[in-house]
């Protein structure tokens, strides 16, 4: 009999934050409204998921799906009452560095180094200062995954960061 693969999620416990001293950052992402949708936790069925990604469609404002001939129908208010998101804020999107005015991407990656008069060629996680480390992860894996490569940002991830970091509301 074929099983079927179940994923733990990748979650964020918000007492874990507090427990090894990360109180800025656990208030930066309160601030957000993000406790809800990081811890959120149950079972992942991985197939399930591509399937439903691979049929994703987007009409008017409306997440269309199906799987093995079931319709499914998802509007983004919907969306964000289930996960707890909240729509008030910057529209943070890559390439949209406008809607925050004052970011600089470099100068914020700038300061966020170990070493900050570093030559910046890509913008990569482990440069970073430790206690910066955290927050580029929890956006790359949990709040934005990107596919496969978490350690290199760009310039949403970047944007996001600013945001959470100097307190910008976002509109998720």
């Amino acid at each position: 009999m074929n099983k079927k693969q179940i994923s733990i999620p990748k979650v964020l416990r918000f007492s874990w934050l507090r427990d090894k001293g990360f109180e800025s950052l656990f208030q930066q992402l309160k601030h957000q409204k993000l406790m809800s949708f990081l811890e959120l936790s149950g079972k992942i069925y991985p197939d399930l998921v591509k399937v439903f990604f691979t049929n994703l469609e987007f009409k008017n404002d409306v997440l269309l799906s199906s799987i093995k001939g079931v319709q499914m129908e998802n509007n983004k208010r919907a969306w964000k009452d289930v996960v707890g998101l909240k729509s008030r804020g910057v529209q943070v999107k890559k390439g949209k560095a406008g809607a925050v005015p004052e970011f600089n991407k470099m100068q914020y990656y700038g300061q966020c180094l170990r070493n900050p008069v570093a030559e910046i060629k890509h913008f990569h996680v482990g440069g970073l200062k430790v206690d910066q480390r955290l927050l580029p992860m929890i956006v790359t894996k949990i709040i934005v995954p990107h596919g496969s490569n978490h350690s290199t940002l760009n310039e949403g991830d970047l944007i996001l960061m600013y945001c959470i970091q100097s307190s910008i509301q976002v509109g998720w």
